[in-house]
């Protein structure tokens, strides 16, 4: 009985090694999976942060260019309007020196 005693030993052994092994190897994967889980979260609020920024810059500039647009307008027709008005006075000293 010896001999068998020894071959069960090592057997059993075996079986307690394995599932030894199987155990840390779960545990690995759950580490892994909730690593990952982390990591895919973490990206992800970076790239919202990142979208977020980016469409408020736009949203600033858009205004920018559109304020810069009315500025430019409102140039455009005050000095049209200051124009017109010189072009009057002048018209109304010539039409005064033939009167």
């Amino acid at each position: 009985m010896g001999f068998m005693d020894t071959v069960k030993g090592w057997f059993g052994s075996g079986k307690e090694a394995g599932s030894d092994v199987a155990a840390k190897a779960d545990t690995a994967v759950d580490k892994a999976q909730d690593f990952a889980s982390d990591a895919g979260a973490t990206v992800k609020d970076s790239t919202q942060d990142a979208y977020d920024s980016a469409k408020d810059k736009m949203t600033d500039t858009a205004d920018s260019a559109g304020d810069a647009m009315d500025k430019a307008s409102d140039a455009v027709s005050d000095t049209a309007s200051d124009a017109m008005d010189k072009a009057e006075d002048v018209v109304d000293d010539v039409k005064d020196q033939f009167s």
